[in-house]
């Protein structure tokens, strides 16, 4: 258990999901109020789109990264913080193909919740979105791996390109396969 979350099954929810479609809820009932499962899993059609996971505490940049993603057919989760998105992980019972993730995020960073989605979900991809260039950390994963980090401020047709080159890559598609 993770301090701060509520166990999977509390508050009368019903664990696991069976299906993708058992996310549709009354939008008068909030199934985890800080976490939106924007429009994810409301079809058969959907349960075949990817998923992908945006964590970013500033809404301007949350938005945006939001709505050009469902725009390319994306099923998005979304949430403010760190710990928001480790509840969206944790309580997200299918694949996550791709996690956008601002670094800089309060209570756990970016880099931490990076970690802690590899240990839990092996084949979800990690894709940084910062404005800090000057950063150490941020430089450090840009040295490693330059295809997954994306700078502020970046385009719409920016980020589907990295979104599509990650998620193409062969040691993607094999480990999504395994």
């Amino acid at each position: 258990m993770i301090p701060g979350l509520p166990e999977r099954g509390s508050e009368g929810r019903t664990w696991p999901r069976q299906y993708p479609w058992d996310y549709v809820h009354d939008p008068g009932v909030e199934l985890w109020p800080d976490v939106a499962l924007n429009g994810v899993g409301t079809t058969m059609a959907d349960f075949c789109r990817p998923t992908i996971l945006v964590v970013d505490h500033d809404a301007q940049t949350r938005s945006l990264v939001c709505i050009t993603l469902a725009a390319a057919e994306f099923q998005v989760l979304e949430a403010r913080s760190g710990l928001e998105g480790m509840a969206a992980m944790l309580r997200f019972d299918f694949e996550i193909a791709l996690a956008v993730l601002e670094i800089n995020l309060p209570g756990i960073s970016g880099l931490d919740l990076a970690n802690q989605i590899r240990i839990e979900r092996r084949s979800t991809e990690v894709l940084y979105i910062s404005g800090l260039v000057e950063s150490i950390a941020v430089n450090s994963i840009a040295l490693i791996e330059p295809e997954a980090v994306l700078f502020k401020p970046f385009t719409a047709r920016q980020l589907l390109a990295r979104v599509h080159h990650l998620l193409s890559r062969p040691e993607s598609l094999e480990r999504r396969a395994s």
